[in-house]
Formats: structure tokens, sequence, C-alpha cells
């Protein structure tokens, strides 16, 4: 576990992460907390620092329409990816700042991780750059599912 979404009011999610373009499927996900989890595979570790590569929310809803074999009003789920990068930009302004309807969720980081910035240089032309990242937080006791 890596934190959790607060959804302050009822949403409408869209869902097209499925095998063909033209496949969708929208939720009405209600009001609540929502679980921001990783796989041990997406863990990385980098100078002795665990360092988290991409995320999932878990949002279970109820399904509105539809073309992929869930019935309209039967239970759904969505489980959207999140780059660590883009993921840490929402614990760090407890707001997704480029969604259109971004104060109806907070994000809220586990105590078990914290925000890092990590200095990098480019292979190419050795610029010198920051990236925002998602570590492990020493002496804190990680939450599993």
């Amino acid at each position: 576990m890596i934190g959790k979404v607060i959804l302050e009011k009822d949403a409408i999610m869209m869902n097209t992460s499925f095998q063909y373009a033209a496949s969708f499927e929208e939720l009405k996900v209600p009001a609540g907390e929502y679980l921001i989890y990783t796989y041990f595979d997406d863990l990385t570790i980098r100078h002795e620092k665990i360092y988290v590569d991409c995320a999932y929310t878990e949002y279970k809803g109820t399904v509105t329409r539809g073309n992929v074999g869930n019935s309209i009003g039967s239970e759904g789920e969505y489980h959207p990816y999140h780059y660590s990068y883009s993921l840490a930009d929402c614990f760090l302004h407890e707001h997704n700042m480029i969604e259109k309807d971004f104060w109806n969720k907070r994000y809220i980081l586990d105590d078990a991780w914290k925000l890092v910035i990590d200095e990098v240089e480019s292979p190419i032309d050795e610029q010198r750059g920051f990236l925002l990242g998602i570590i492990s937080n020493p002496g804190h006791e990680y939450k599993y599912i």
C-alpha cells in the first residue's frame, strides 16, 4: 500500500484499459477512500533505498455504460496506472492538478513512504535535472494486501 485517494463526491470514471481500442466501461464511483497500491515487481532498489516505479488506484463502482461484458447496474472495478513521478506530484499537492475536477480527490501518502527529489544527469548531453519520486521511509512498517 502506497497511500489512498479520498473521493469527496461521487464521480463518473471512464475505463478504456481493455484489449481493443473501442472497448470501454463507465463506472459511477461513490465518494469514499480508495487504495493506492503497487506490486513487488514495480519496486526498484537504488542506493539502498526502495523506489516506487509505478502504482495503481483501486476504484470500485457501478457500471453505467460499456461494451466489455459487464451489464449495466453490475459492480465493476477500475485500476488506473500511475507513473511514480506524477503520483508523487499528486501526494505533494494533495490533488491531481491536471484533472478537470481536481478538487474532488485528495491524495494521502502512507507513513511507510516519503517523497524525494533526485538529481539526475542526462547521459546524452550531461544536463542536470531533478526527478520527484516515492521511496521507502526507513523504520516504518509496510502494509500488504
